[in-house]
Order: structure tokens, then C-alpha cells, then sequence
């Protein structure tokens, strides 16, 4: 996943309806306690959500940026 692709949350319930979209402004790598690296990404949601970081595995990529 990078800046610019399409994504949406695994678990859209959690949103109300049409709210599950968003676009990826950012990635991080992330280095935990115990040595592991992560990465994180910054998701601009669609309409007024926000922006927030989540982790790539709950997020669905529907679009890749070119």
C-alpha cells in the first residue's frame, strides 16, 4: 500500500453507510518493543470522518495509485 491508492475498511459496519472509503496520505514503519517493524498507514476517510492511522491488514485496497 502506498500514497494515493483506494481503500476501505474490512470491518465497514463499523461506519455509516458510504463512509468506508478512503485514500492513503501517508505511510510509516513503525518499530515496536520487541524489535518488529510495522507499518502504519494515514487514511483520509471520505466525507467529514478524518483522517487516522490504521493498520494495513483492516483495510481493503480497492485502487492502486499509479
Amino acid at each position: 500500500m502506498k500514497r494515493g491508492d483506494l481503500v476501505k475498511k474490512r470491518d465497514a459496519f463499523a461506519f455509516r453507510e458510504g463512509s468506508g472509503l478512503g485514500i492513503i496520505v501517508a505511510t510509516d514503519s513503525v518499530d515496536t518493543a520487541c524489535g518488529r517493524v510495522t507499518l502504519k498507514v494515514k487514511v483520509r476517510w471520505q466525507g467529514d470522518y478524518g483522517t487516522f492511522s490504521s493498520p494495513p491488514e483492516s483495510l481493503e485496497l480497492l485502487s492502486e495509485a499509479r
